[in-house]
């Protein structure tokens, strides 16, 4: 019997919850982005829920690269440029199918079509962009294998070594989120097998 998940009382359907090796998994946080490889001793990537937050998944399937970024200012969005920079110096071949998720309020909305502008005139790497509009209604964390595409619902308090969770280091987070507000996201993860 299939096991039932729930995020806000709302019943979860269409994808497995991340159980498996957490020690495989890099755990992207907000204002951060990574980048990782099929052969990766961390082949895959999650990041926590998203309330306003920007969610930002590609995965490239040929050259079996996977990347991840949550962005929540305009400012963490300055960092697409290096992101596709990295991407395009690492990837030779195939085509990313990449999701930008989220969006409610004003600000979220303006950093969604900021990223979305700026991905649509990149034409140095091949991406096939789809958008899931939440409507500020908060989304369950999720994870992607670069060993396989496959995506996956990602829950960070079943994770021991959770940045998110460890209530410690979450506390000091949310202390330097202000600090932190006027700089663009940074790369947090590249993989060495890319």
């Amino acid at each position: 019997m299939a096991q039932q998940l729930f995020f806000n009382g709302v019943e979860l359907s269409g994808k497995e919850l991340f159980s498996e090796n957490f020690e495989q998994l890099f755990e992207v946080q907000q204002r951060e982005y990574a980048i990782t490889h099929k052969e990766d001793s961390k082949p895959v990537l999650g990041t926590p829920p998203i309330q306003q937050c920007i969610r930002l998944v590609g995965y490239n399937e040929e050259a079996g690269i996977t990347f991840m970024g949550h962005y929540d200012t305009r400012e963490s969005v300055r960092s697409l440029t290096e992101l596709v920079s990295l991407l395009d110096s690492k990837s030779t071949s195939g085509m990313f199918r990449v999701t930008v998720e989220g969006g409610g309020n004003s600000e979220s909305l303006f950093i969604r079509g900021s990223i979305l502008g700026y991905l649509k005139t990149q034409n140095k790497i091949g991406m096939a962009i789809s958008l899931i509009d939440t409507q500020g209604i908060g989304q369950p964390g999720v994870a992607i294998d670069s060993r396989t595409g496959e995506e996956f619902f990602y829950c960070p308090h079943m994770n021991p070594m959770s940045k998110f969770c460890n209530s410690n280091d979450f506390i000091r987070s949310l202390n330097l989120l202000y600090l932190k507000r006027m700089k663009p996201a940074k790369l947090s993860y590249l993989s060495d097998c890319i």
